[in-house]
């Protein structure tokens, strides 16, 4: 199995316990494309998957968001098979206590959930970091 941790630096030097690093570590379940990150305690609906090349976040249930509202206009996910899907809303999901993806496109028809490496770099002070089979996500801030 593929890891996946997010490491990240508390205001105060010695806060986090390995009890809260686990916590908010995700795995990866190789699957035959790509990998399936979630968090050890939740459902398969909440398996997400670190795309490099996606644009935006996108999540298939509306459940997961703390908050969200209508498009202003009409959006649309391109896919590689050529087809579009358009996008219901836009929301906020809290993936960890440290963790909240911006603007996740939620789109009903979608398979996956996705989280975009590009749009979180833009929006965090995250680092990303491929090391064999594993993926760090580091805040260089908190």
């Amino acid at each position: 199995m593929a890891e996946v941790s997010i490491a990240e630096r508390e205001a105060t030097p010695g806060t986090d316990t390995g009890a809260q690093l686990e916590k908010d570590a995700l795995f990866i379940h190789p699957s035959e494309h790509s990998g399936n990150a979630c968090t050890s305690s939740v459902s398969a609906l909440y398996y997400w998957i670190i795309d490099s090349g996606a644009t935006n976040h996108v999540c298939a249930s509306i459940t997961m968001s703390d908050s969200y509202s209508k498009p202003l206009c009409l959006q649309f996910i391109h896919l590689p098979d050529g087809s579009k899907k358009a996008v219901q809303y836009i929301g906020d999901i809290k993936l960890t206590p440290h963790l909240t993806l911006h603007d996740v496109l939620y789109v009903p028809e979608f398979a996956v959930n996705l989280i975009s490496i590009s749009q979180l770099c833009k929006v965090t002070s995250y680092s990303i970091t491929f090391i064999d089979n594993k993926c760090i996500l580091q805040d260089h801030v908190n």
